[in-house]
C-alpha cells in the first residue's frame, strides 16, 4: 500500500491523522505489481475496517535511538500506546529493501 497522509513535526514527533480519504487514494502493489481493481477494492475496505477506530484521532510517533536502530514511540491523542511501539530502522527502495509476503 502506498498512501500520501500530511503530518507536522511537532516536538521531536512525527504527527498526523489517519483519514478515510487517504485509504481511499492509496494505490496498492501485490508481488511487485498493481492490485487489479477488485483486489485495490478488498484491501481498501480491510485496510479502511481496521483502521477506522483511529479516524479524527492524532496519531503522534516520537523517534528514540536504540543502538543501531531506533524505537518508534506511539501515541493517540497524546495518551501513550506501548502496545503500537516498535523497533525501526530507515531503509531505502533503491537498497533493494521492500515488504513481502
Amino acid at each position: 500500500m502506498r498512501t500520501v497522509t500530511p503530518v507536522t513535526v511537532r516536538s521531536n514527533q512525527v504527527c498526523g491523522f489517519v483519514r478515510p480519504e487517504d485509504i481511499e487514494a492509496a494505490s496498492f502493489e501485490i508481488a511487485g505489481k498493481p492490485a487489479t481493481p477488485a483486489q485495490a477494492a478488498m484491501l481498501r475496505q480491510r485496510i479502511a475496517e481496521a483502521q477506522k477506530g483511529f479516524f479524527g484521532h492524532e496519531i503522534c510517533t516520537d523517534y528514540i535511538a536504540d543502538g543501531d536502530a531506533m524505537i518508534a514511540k506511539a501515541s493517540v491523542d497524546g495518551v501513550p500506546q506501548p502496545a503500537m511501539d516498535q523497533r525501526v530502522i530507515w531503509v531505502s527502495p533503491q537498497d533493494g529493501f521492500g515488504v513481502r509476503p
